[in-house]
């Protein structure tokens, strides 16, 4: 076969414009989502779910850390841990350059109290957020923290930590279970996404309890007046991730 060139331009089609992206036509009509109804902080006016509670802050004397610290210290059931470091067993695929080392707020060992009551959770993990906070991203967060180890360092018989030496370089624990606080009790997608990670909220309540739930269900109670409850039932849900039954 014969190749013949071609010189009527009406053969070759001109080229294409430029591909110039444009947002979708839906995207005009989004609004940004409010914040939570300054007048009842316990109760979002959106559906998108956010951290409830007065705390403007995370940290500092007034902040959400130090009011958490103070009822864990009152209650008297945990050895509490603050700052605690890690390091990643599976680093997430999208972490940040340079940002390698996990830090969590709090890590609680349960004390002898808890434990003769039936406690089998071992170690947890608390995430505290300022009020305000959209809960999906710190789920998020809390996921990855399932995937780490963190160190934590021994105490002495009055509970301040040693110093570090070659004969003490702490434990390497992997959290059961990670706490939010402060959280609203959860349903729905996020509610069977945190319940299946084990993963439970801390709710404040408007008498200062807080509430640790996990899919709308009680695993304690932590009452304003230093009290507490324990459900052992709904522990047993905890530990192979589904719960029935209401606080005791």
């Amino acid at each position: 076969m014969s190749s013949e060139f071609i010189e009527d331009d009406d053969e070759f089609p001109e080229a294409a414009e430029p591909y110039v992206w444009e947002p979708p036509w839906w995207a005009a009509s989004l609004e940004p989502e409010p914040a939570p109804d300054p007048n009842n902080p316990y109760r979002s006016s959106h559906p998108k779910v956010y951290t409830p509670g007065p705390w403007k802050n995370e940290l500092g004397p007034e902040g959400s850390v130090a009011s958490l610290k103070e009822r864990l210290e009152e209650l008297d059931i945990f050895h509490v841990y603050e700052e605690v470091r890690g390091f990643w067993t599976q680093p997430p695929a999208q972490m940040k350059k340079g940002k390698t080392a996990p830090r969590i707020d709090f890590v609680l060992r349960p004390k002898k109290a808890l434990l003769r009551k039936g406690w089998r959770l071992g170690d947890v993990g608390i995430e505290c957020k300022k009020s305000g906070v959209g809960v999906g991203k710190v789920i998020d967060q809390t996921l990855k923290y399932r995937r780490c180890l963190f160190t934590l360092e021994r105490k002495g018989e009055d509970g301040e930590l040693l110093p570090s030496s070659m004969l003490n370089y702490g434990q390497n624990v992997l959290l059961n279970t990670v706490w939010i606080w402060p959280c609203p009790a959860l349903g729905g997608d996020l509610g069977s996404l945190s319940t299946q990670n084990r993963i439970g909220a801390m709710v404040p309540g408007v008498d200062g309890s807080i509430k640790v739930v996990y899919n709308v269900r009680c695993l304690m109670r932590l009452e304003a007046n230093g009290q507490w409850n324990f459900n052992v039932k709904n522990q047993e849900n905890v530990l192979v991730t589904g719960l029935s039954g209401p606080c005791h």
